[in-house]
């Protein structure tokens, strides 16, 4: 395996669904969705340098990131250090900006910084494809992640294929103050006895203009969140008071603002802002 010297770094961007469609529970216990995911201009920071030793060490500027195994930025340089058969050590750091457990993909972004970098710093020049075939073994998200964009994402959403960009859309992200589990979600949708149909996935790259393009954000695990964590259902009543479309983006509980008028997100962020520190302005990518 040979190996760069000096320090590479690069932006790992989070994720929101435009649509999250659940179609059934699978016999390996996941579920098949139909998602169309998008990038984000919001993200964290990942770095990696090689060490003298053979160790991986991971760094965070942010309290409570495991930084062990537990981590999925560690473990995606386990994997790949053991597909390509070498030794090499390396720092990884971590500068956190995107929240934890909030339904953006965070932890699955960062894993994919690692791969993309270690790619880079070892010279193993492997090409995107091998990369997200390795990816979907440490989590669905993270072959999205890889690519980046926008896309739809198919199975149990580690099938990736490039739709029609969404880019240059303005969305407010309000993350309340608690995590969930994304487990305990979809246990949740498999006792709905109403399960939704709308398949908003495929109508939405149907469409043939931007009419009307916010009706179409649907999220099939909102009503199983927002029934667990009432707050979720608040702050999407309050954008709604607000002139705009609220919309839980993953397993939640992070609630997108989606306005047609900026004026009225910008007022939306200043009064949510107060309430709730994690409160961004984010342009998809």
């Amino acid at each position: 395996m040979h190996v760069e010297t000096g320090v590479l770094e690069m932006p790992a961007y989070a994720k929101i669904n435009i649509t999250l469609d659940v179609l059934g529970l699978r016999s390996d216990g996941y579920h098949d969705v139909e998602m169309i995911m998008q990038s984000v201009d919001l993200h964290d920071i990942v770095r990696v340098q090689r060490r003298k030793d053979d160790a991986i060490v991971l760094h965070s500027d942010t309290p409570g990131v495991p930084l062990d195994e537990r981590n999925l930025m560690v473990r995606a340089a386990s994997l790949l250090r053991r597909e390509a058969g070498g030794e090499s050590g390396v720092d990884l750091t971590l500068g956190k900006r995107i929240p934890i457990a909030a339904g953006l993909a965070g932890g699955s972004a960062d894993a994919a910084a690692t791969l993309h970098l270690l790619n880079r710093l070892w010279s193993l020049e492997w090409p995107l494809s091998r990369l997200m075939d390795l990816g979907a073994r440490l989590g669905s998200d993270v072959p999205f992640c890889l690519q980046g964009g926008t896309a739809l994402a198919s199975g149990r959403g580690e099938r990736i294929e490039a739709v029609q960009s969404l880019a240059g859309l303005t969305v407010l992200l309000v993350k309340p103050p608690f995590g969930v589990s994304t487990p305990e979600i979809y246990k949740g949708f498999d006792r709905l006895e109403n399960k939704p149909l709308r398949q908003a996935s495929r109508r939405l790259l149907e469409r043939q203009s931007q009419d009307g393009l916010f009706a179409l954000f649907h999220n099939d695990l909102q009503e199983v969140t927002a029934g667990l964590y009432p707050e979720v259902g608040e702050l999407i009543e309050r954008i709604a008071g607000m002139g705009g479309r609220g919309v839980m983006t993953g397993s939640g509980p992070t609630v997108m603002g989606l306005f047609t008028d900026s004026a009225e997100m910008q007022r939306a962020r200043e009064l949510f802002a107060r309430q709730y520190p994690e409160t961004y302005v984010v342009r998809t990518i």
